[in-house]
């Protein structure tokens, strides 16, 4: 993906969400860190209001990043629509490159403590989450998206992807509750460009 290309997603996230997103736990970090931590709250952000269509005050408090996220960028639960939405974002500047396989593990870790109910390993704003987490753990009818949002072109490699993979099948059987979904570079473009 071009910069240009970027520069409008980047444009776009930022407009709709700099107001929104809470930047007070990286306020003493450098300005171009701090830049890099809103990119990447506001793509989550974006993602769940995409995805579940959702206002973007409702989107931006479902960001959870931080330190202790588990590897979780944001959670959403659609208790009408039974989908909770578990969002890993990652903004990339050049548009070049994909998830690392570390960051997929991370994730894929804090999903497997999100589903047995290991909250004391989150950060506070995970933790707030509970009641609404339980809830959609309780559900029988709810459903888990497991959503990678990113500004790199490159599609997952086979090496992150494979254990995504191994994790869906164990946790679909021996009935689908969970499904994976990837926010492709053209995605947030062409929806904020289209808004």
């Amino acid at each position: 993906m071009s910069i240009i290309h970027v520069n409008h997603i980047k444009s776009a996230i930022q407009n709709r969400f700099e107001n929104l997103i809470d930047l007070s736990d990286v306020a003493s970090q450098a300005p171009e860190q701090k830049a890099n931590f809103l990119l990447t709250r506001a793509l989550a952000a974006f993602t769940v209001a995409e995805l579940a269509g959702v206002n973007d005050q409702i989107a931006a408090s479902c960001v959870v990043d931080g330190g202790g996220d588990n590897g979780i960028d944001a959670i959403y639960y659609d208790a009408a629509e039974k989908v909770c939405w578990v969002v890993q974002s990652k903004w990339i500047n050049s548009g070049n490159g994909s998830v690392e396989v570390g960051e997929v593990q991370k994730f894929l870790q804090g999903v497997n403590d999100l589903l047995e109910g290991r909250f004391d390993r989150f950060n506070a704003k995970t933790k707030a989450k509970t009641d609404e987490i339980m809830s959609a753990l309780d559900d029988a009818a709810a459903k888990f998206a497991l959503v990678f949002a990113y500004t790199g072109q490159q599609s997952q490699s086979s090496e992150a992807r494979m254990p995504v993979d191994d994790l869906v099948k164990a946790l679909n059987d021996p009935s689908e509750m969970v499904e994976v979904r990837i926010m492709s570079p053209d995605e947030p473009r062409s929806s904020v460009l289209h808004r």
